[in-house]
């Protein structure tokens, strides 16, 4: 019996497996990418203190540990971009660092304008107050600054009047699956609502009329008479630069360092005119938005846009569940989970009815140790069991001769012999009686 029962056990749990794996398969065959490691060519310029963004880009990509990431990035600084060919990328990732260099810019501008994608962050820009390049710049990016633009006012870091702000999602546009290979796939799976406060950016005034604002810092209605997106503040806009997509983040990420002019405010008549202080700058070197490149859907949308970005089929960007760096059960770990689950459940069940069974069958059999009655429906003394035991084999034996073909003479005998004896035994306990009295 025992034997059986883990037959069953182990035929029971096996069962089980299989149908979980077969389960969680189909599930999940639906979410292949047909993207292999190293498809998207990702050039990253950044600052080679901001250690923080270089590792989250790495995530997915060959620089990491496996080698097997989608992503093949070239990491540029300021003594490494001179070597790097911008048309040689799928997407062009700008993170605290540009270079102040015409024939860069006018390359990057040529290359997004042809097609490539630009992921630009919020960071230290002198090349934004360059006269010679922010032209190519304001032609690509979706947004509108204020003029005159001043790093020193316009970059939010440490200053008296800069304070955390909270994000606001635009619900204009909200993914559709009917519509999944536009822009709205960039709010696909990424709950901007969840996001900590941030601080660190570039002031943003406006919206260009032909791009669309994602997420924004609401402000009072009636505020922003005059412009293109009254809601408030653009924080995240899509815009498409010709045959390119370009995606504005105003906030920055990671250890940025800024140095900043001091100026002279000089009024001429009504003008208002910022003479610089030769000899003297501000150190402001800061690690940007902590909590928000520490938030759980960060990774997620680095991965996300960087792929939209380079123009990939919607098909082959996975969502947040079924992205491998999310922080959530996948495939592998949902099989073992629903494994382990289903058999302890089989192995409650036939333990449950193994023991219920075993129960039963021994209810059945007599009990053992009891005590039996004598005669005369009295409890037998100690010591007399035997003796009454004897008297029974009697009987027994008495009967049994009976049926071997004794004569009814010798069974008179014997049944006299029988109750001259049981007579005694009652004689014998009622002097132990009354001797105990």
């Amino acid at each position: 019996m025992k034997s059986k029962t883990t037959r069953l056990l182990g035929i029971s749990f096996l069962l089980t497996c299989l149908i979980q794996f077969s389960l969680a398969s189909i599930s999940h065959s639906s979410g292949i990418s047909t993207c292999a490691p190293g498809d998207v060519k990702v050039l990253l310029l950044t600052q080679k203190e901001n250690g923080a963004f270089e590792k989250r880009m790495k995530l997915d990509s060959m620089q990491n540990d496996k080698g097997s990431g989608i992503f093949d990035i070239t990491f540029a600084t300021n003594e490494t971009y001179q070597s790097v060919n911008i048309s040689d990328h799928d997407v062009i990732i700008v993170n605290s660092f540009l270079p102040e260099n015409l024939t860069f810019i006018q390359e990057l501008n040529s290359s997004v304008a042809n097609g490539k994608g630009l992921f630009f962050w919020g960071g230290f820009y002198p090349a934004l107050i360059n006269d010679t390049l922010n032209p190519y710049l304001k032609d690509m990016l979706p947004i509108v600054f204020d003029e005159p633009f001043t790093i020193e006012e316009e970059t939010y870091i440490d200053q008296s009047w800069v304070s955390q702000i909270e994000l606001k999602v635009n619900d204009n546009y909200k993914f559709k699956k009917s519509e999944k290979n536009n822009f709205t796939l960039l709010q696909r799976s990424v709950v901007w609502e969840s996001s900590p406060l941030v601080e660190e950016r570039i002031f943003v005034s406006d919206a260009k009329n032909d791009s669309s604002v994602l997420v924004y810092k609401p402000e009072r209605p009636g505020t922003r008479a005059g412009l293109d997106f009254k809601e408030g503040e653009p924080l995240v806009v899509y815009g498409n630069h010709s045959n390119g997509r370009v995606l504005w983040i105003s906030m920055g990420v990671g250890k940025i360092n800024a140095t900043f002019q001091q100026y002279d405010t000089v009024a001429i008549g009504p003008i208002w005119d910022r003479i610089p202080i030769p000899g003297t700058s501000e150190e402001h070197n800061k690690e940007w938005n902590k909590p928000f490149y520490l938030w759980p859907y960060f990774n997620f949308f680095l991965y996300q846009t960087s792929m939209y970005l380079a123009k990939e089929d919607a098909d082959d960007i996975k969502n947040y569940a079924k992205w491998p760096y999310s922080p959530i059960p996948h495939k592998l770990e949902a099989i073992l989970w629903m494994s382990f689950v289903g058999g302890l459940w089989v192995f409650n069940f036939v333990l449950f009815f193994t023991l219920g069974r075993k129960k039963k069958r021994e209810g059945l059999e007599s009990p053992e140790g009891e005590k039996k009655p004598d005669v005369k429906g009295k409890e037998k003394p100690p010591g007399k069991e035997d003796e009454v035991e004897s008297g029974e084999e009697m009987k027994i034996t008495t009967v049994a001769s009976s049926s071997n073909g004794e004569t009814a003479e010798e069974m008179a005998t014997a049944k006299e012999e029988v109750e001259k004896n049981l007579e005694k035994q009652e004689l014998e306990m009622g002097d132990d009686e009354n001797e105990e009295k």
